[in-house]
């Protein structure tokens, strides 16, 4: 579970939104010289050259195979953070009904289609 250490100040983040923009940094704060950083495992602000590396700061990637950033960043919100804006998680994968269809299609054709007869007169039936 991710943690969030609020760091900057109220009046520069509420002022300021942070624009999900797929591929860019987060930058944020009145000269957009502030971004959130993962440190052990909890989002925190840092400024790059105060101790801190342009690369370290994170990089929106709406389409990354894990939701562990897009889940840490829906948890920003004012007035300890500025408030992100955008999409947060664009992901292509089957819809749940889709799997369960697919699921039902393959047992079908490596066992057949099944006879309720059957199934009825078999031992693993009961009368209530």
């Amino acid at each position: 579970m991710s943690r969030i250490v609020p760091a900057v100040k109220k009046a520069e983040a509420a002022g300021s939104p942070v624009r999900l923009d797929q591929g860019k940094p987060l930058n944020f704060g009145n000269n957009r010289d502030q971004g959130p950083r993962m440190r052990n495992g909890a989002l925190e602000v840092a400024q790059p050259g105060q101790g801190v590396s342009e690369t370290e700061l994170l990089v929106h990637d709406e389409h990354a195979a894990s939701c562990d950033a897009a889940f840490a960043v829906a948890q920003m919100c004012a007035p300890d953070w500025p408030l992100p804006l955008g999409v947060f998680r664009a992901v292509g994968e089957p819809a749940y009904e889709a799997l369960g269809r697919q699921t039902e299609d393959e047992e079908r054709i490596r066992r057949g289609r099944g006879d309720l007869a059957r199934l009825l007169a078999g031992r693993e039936s009961w009368t209530v």
